[in-house]
């Protein structure tokens, strides 16, 4: 186990402290790879944060890590968008008993919820940032949404899906150039993490917010209860692939930067938080077989009662950041 050091060397990118920052070392452990990185916690606002991003950061995102597969069978599937639909016409309040029986029955439409709390409906247009194939629009577009569009640059093409979502394959910089204030609606769900210029990435970010518009960040939280307990062997810090992990505190430093301000946040971790890091505390690997894993994982129900707790207080890994322009 590392002992964290104090450091004057590492200025925090968020809000710029230096004094005092601690640096501890953590390991690869998603994969099994054991390599070893550096962060630092800063002591001002809390983001934890990589010391230095790997030249060959890309050998760290097997093909199996992101979902890259295109989503054209789903997009032509007539079927999915009817059923998709009566499901969020009943959710918005238009009684459809069949809408009620599928929201019953299948998973939830988690964007129903985000459409709520966004306060959209399926006139807005939607943005969708490092969505890999974009099965997330796919979806919205089947249920009524007037425009899908998603960016990712590390597929192979842009996609563009019989439905009318598509996918380019652009940065968010080199987008915003050509699309300011075009989305009423802007999603990073677990991107903003991964990429290495936060501050920059909401700047673009904000260029393509409408006026009114809602920006809709879905990240790993420092600071909690799961950080707290396991720092190092915490699961949410994923080295070298995280590199940057908030706190409420530093997530709203940087959306003021941008000129964006938190109108709410909500909690949403879940039982990954305690099963994976107790995995990795015994140096069990996230998708190694060992002989304790299976004690573990029966302890999944317990795992997600405490998630749903913490989540409750406020001290959960993972949360939903809500996001307007400042006024």
């Amino acid at each position: 186990m590392s002992t964290a050091a104090p450091s004057a060397v590492y200025a925090c990118a968020i809000c710029g402290h230096e004094d005092g920052n601690t640096t501890f070392t953590a390991r690869e452990m998603w994969f099994g790879r054991r390599d070893p990185f550096s962060y630092f916690e800063c002591c001002g606002c809390g983001c934890v944060q990589i010391t230095s991003v790997p030249a060959s950061l890309a050998e760290y995102y097997p093909k199996a890590y992101f979902s890259f597969r295109p989503q054209h069978k789903l997009a032509r599937s007539r079927w999915r968008g009817w059923i998709d639909g009566k499901r969020v016409d009943h959710a918005e309040g238009r009684i459809s008993p069949l809408g009620w029986a599928a929201n019953k029955l299948a998973t939830p439409l988690d964007y129903v919820t985000w459409m709520r709390e966004a306060r959209v409906d399926r006139t807005a247009r939607v943005l969708d940032i490092g969505c890999g194939a974009g099965k997330l629009i796919v979806r919205m577009r089947h249920a009524g949404f007037r425009e899908c569009l998603g960016l990712d640059p590390y597929i192979e093409q842009t996609l563009r899906y019989a439905n009318g979502a598509v996918v380019h394959r652009e940065t968010v910089d080199a987008f915003a150039n050509e699309h300011q204030g075009a989305f009423d609606l802007i999603m990073l769900h677990h991107a903003l993490e991964h990429m290495p210029g936060q501050a920059d990435v909401l700047n673009a970010v904000r260029r393509l917010l409408a006026p009114r518009g809602c920006v809709l960040v879905r990240i790993p939280l420092a600071g909690g209860y799961a950080w707290r307990t396991y720092r190092e062997n915490w699961v949410q810090l994923d080295p070298p692939r995280h590199l940057y992990l908030h706190t409420p505190k530093s997530m709203e430093t940087l959306a003021a930067s941008a000129g964006l301000q938190v109108e709410k946040v909500v909690y949403d971790s879940t039982a990954l938080q305690l099963l994976g890091s107790e995995l990795w505390v015994r140096d069990i690997a996230t998708n190694e077989a060992h002989p304790e894993r299976a004690a573990i994982e029966a302890r999944k129900e317990e795992f997600a009662a405490d998630a749903a707790a913490l989540n409750r207080n406020g001290d959960g890994d993972m949360a939903a950041f809500y996001l307007r322009a400042a006024c």
